[in-house]
């Protein structure tokens, strides 16, 4: 059994192989790494992400900022398809103050970017030292103009007529710590799709990051209901 998975800002593997690990042997992990020095918008990724997906069943897992790509492709879903995991994501504008936010990163230079201030605000208190410096690493290995428009992508993306056209099992993880996305995220994404089973960790934003076995083992139980004869 697959799951594949769609990583947040980031765009890469290596926040993720913990996560990864607390899967097997009953889940495969299949993580799609981003261009990390080119800006693709939600459609090229959208066209880059069908190319990589397997013909065996699979669930698909989008994080963050990869979960309004994960529901346009949910909502037109290749036949192995068989459930849609959403972490602590979004479907639309998933802050109060999105349009302040973009107005002012619209003015920031990309270098300029607070990378330690968005370490903290990602991981919470729970971040290990180690986890705090990898982060740091993963973000920097990616161009700041890049980490600049995606931020800025995911603060007008709307998929809200997507998510209504989804008719596969869904579960959201939300971080019960997470200062980033609101509840009110989850409840939008609950009222599009009534068959979202939501499950709540007390973890910041970073959730598979701070709890991969929790995580992991919620993922796994959910993805043997989605499997034929699993």
């Amino acid at each position: 059994m697959r799951l594949v998975v769609l990583p947040g800002l980031d765009g890469g593997a290596e926040l993720r192989s913990a996560f990864a690990s607390a899967l097997a042997p009953e889940l495969e992990a299949q993580i799609v790494d981003y261009p990390n020095q080119r800006y693709l918008d939600y459609a090229e990724l959208e066209q880059l992400v069908r190319a990589t997906l397997p013909q065996e069943p699979f669930v698909l897992l989008g994080e963050s900022f990869s979960g309004p790509l994960a529901i346009e492709i949910a909502a037109r879903p290749p036949k192995a398809l068989t459930g849609l995991v959403l972490v602590c994501s979004f479907v639309r504008k998933p802050l109060r103050l999105a349009a302040l936010l973009n107005a002012v990163l619209s003015r920031v230079p990309a270098k300029r970017l607070p990378i330690a201030a968005a370490s903290s605000l990602l991981l919470g208190p729970q971040g290990s030292p180690e986890l705090r410096t990898a982060l740091r690493v993963a973000l920097a290995s990616v161009s700041p103009e890049v980490l600049l428009d995606r931020a800025r992508a995911a603060l007008i993306v709307d998929a809200t007529a997507a998510l209504s056209q989804v008719r596969l099992p869904v579960l959201y993880l939300r971080g019960g710590k997470d200062w980033l996305i609101p509840r009110a995220a989850a409840e939008l994404i609950a009222s599009l799709a009534p068959q979202t089973e939501t499950l709540d960790l007390l973890t910041s934003h970073f959730l598979l990051q701070v709890q991969p076995s929790q995580a992991a083992e919620a993922v796994k139980l959910f993805a043997a209901r989605c499997f034929p004869g699993a």
